[in-house]
């Protein structure tokens, strides 16, 4: 159906006879499945001027189709005034178009761009014209429409692909051609004007842009969208953004975790477990209360074990007990832009930048550090799909429905250990010789590790120095540095 109807038994084609013949067969088809009014086919064939014998002649011309396609009984069937021709999924080449597009999402949001293209290609490969060629109704008009529309997007998809696979000399016939066919959709010209960039072509991608200029104001009186008039602001200005990724990024290892704090103090037990989770490349959620150090074990954990990932460390905050927990989408656009990707072709849809997100990661061997999470649903487009990969979540609630995530509850910290982070923060000295006022304080602050920080006399919350992050004089918010975000308890003061 996706050309002049046709038929084939095995790969051998059937003969149809003359074109009333495959009327007949396209509108049964159109309709497959479902009865056919006799009116329908008289109107299709013959349109206003029917045949004086026009019933005698549907009723022959549907038996040459039964006799042509030697179909089986119940297959083309009488009903009543009408008729019926029953098919499955895999007679019809739309349905099989329709499955090949289905199975590229699938293997492109699983990461595999290569497979995806490939299916997308088989599934063009189908098409031999306009759909149900020959057929002039208004049912044929919409569905033509609709798989037309289906057909133009894996282009698009195709294209895209070309592209995020670095292949721009590839896209640029084709880009070229959609572009003539359909000069209005601005995702062509744009996706043409970064092909053609690349391949050197920098006058041809910016003519690009003045053509569709022109179009738009003449005929609709709009300007290009702000995605054509990004990608034309960075030709213009040779923007290095406009390659996929550069050298240094893929050659050097990325390293985004903030500084780890000398201090560290206690945790014994979940360190240990959460680096053998580590080392197994498992997903490890660290559950506690406000303030309990969940974020300081992750970064320390992932500051031990950054050695079983030679190809770097990424680290997002999450926001998560904000009163606007960050979009997963503008997370991937940041993951993304760490692992080379750039604004021109960065996927718009969240499934697709998840999907580019896991094949970035799919041969590599990284940390995820994923701060303060409000849930299962923000994080699982975060997470990778290679087995070189691990990942550690901060969350102040369990993530019971992300899959095959490991939970480590973090307490309290124990008397003992609550009085060493005291000591490691004031002197030992000090402590010792104050020792009831020690524990006073400790037992106040709940043994939290960071509420110990912020209350101890001497505590980075009242210190003087620079902070380890930004760099600038230290200034103290509620909870970290004034400049920067930082919390106190990973980036608090270098001196005092």
């Amino acid at each position: 159906m996706l050309g002049p109807v046709t038929a084939w038994r095995g790969p051998e084609p059937v003969g149809l006879g003359d074109g009333k013949r495959r009327q007949v067969l396209g509108l049964l088809l159109l309709h497959a499945n479902h009865r056919v009014e006799r009116d329908q086919i008289i109107d299709c064939v013959w349109g206003g001027q029917p045949a004086r014998s026009a019933v005698n002649l549907v009723q022959k011309y549907v038996g040459d189709v039964r006799r042509s396609l030697d179909l089986a009984d119940g297959t083309l069937l009488t009903v009543g005034t009408g008729y019926l021709l029953r098919v499955t999924p895999e007679q019809l080449d739309s349905a099989q178009f329709a499955t090949g597009l289905a199975h590229a999402r699938e293997r492109k949001s699983g990461g595999d761009l290569v497979t995806a293209r490939q299916r997308l290609a088989d599934a063009m490969a189908l098409w031999r014209g306009p759909a149900f060629s020959g057929i002039d109704t208004p049912a044929a008009d919409t569905e033509r429409a609709r798989l037309d529309e289906y057909r133009f997007g894996a282009l698009e998809d195709m294209a895209e692909l070309d592209l995020l696979r670095g292949e721009h000399a590839l896209a640029v016939p084709e880009l070229s051609r959609l572009a003539t066919e359909h000069p209005y959709r601005e995702r062509v010209r744009e996706l043409l004007m970064i092909a053609l960039y690349r391949s050197g072509r920098q006058a041809d991608a910016l003519a690009v842009y003045q053509d569709i200029r022109r179009l738009l104001a003449d005929e609709l009186g709009a300007n290009p969208g702000h995605g054509l008039q990004r990608v034309h602001a960075q030709i213009l200005r040779a923007d290095p953004a406009l390659h996929l990724t550069t050298t240094a990024a893929e050659q050097r290892p990325i390293s985004q975790l903030p500084a780890d704090i000398p201090d560290f103090t206690g945790r014994t037990e979940p360190l240990g477990r959460l680096l053998g989770l580590l080392t197994e490349g498992r997903v490890a959620v660290i559950v506690g209360a406000p303030g309990s150090g969940k974020s300081t074990l992750a970064v320390h954990a992932s500051y031990q074990a950054r050695e079983r990932f030679p190809d770097g460390q990424l680290y997002l905050d999450l926001a998560g007990t904000s009163e606007v927990p960050r979009d997963p989408a503008m997370l991937l656009a940041e993951l993304l832009r760490a692992l080379g990707v750039t604004d021109a072709v960065m996927p718009a849809g969240l499934h697709e930048r998840a999907a580019l997100y896991r094949s970035r990661l799919a041969d590599r061997r990284m940390l995820v550090l994923l701060d303060d999470a409000a849930g299962a649903q923000q994080v699982r487009p975060l997470l990778p799909s290679s087995g070189g990969c691990a990942v550690v979540v901060t969350s102040r609630h369990r993530l019971a429905d992300l899959t095959g995530a490991d939970h480590l509850e973090l307490d309290v910290l124990p008397p003992e250990d609550a009085r060493q982070l005291l000591a490691r923060v004031v002197g030992a000295e000090r402590v010792e010789r104050e020792a009831d006022s020690a524990d006073a304080i400790v037992r106040l602050c709940g043994y939290l590790p960071l509420a110990i920080r912020i209350t101890a006399p001497g505590s980075p919350a009242g210190r003087r120095g620079r902070c380890r992050c930004c760099g600038t004089g230290w200034r103290t918010s509620r909870s970290g540095c004034a400049n920067c975000g930082s919390v106190i308890s990973t980036c608090g003061p270098t001196s005092s």
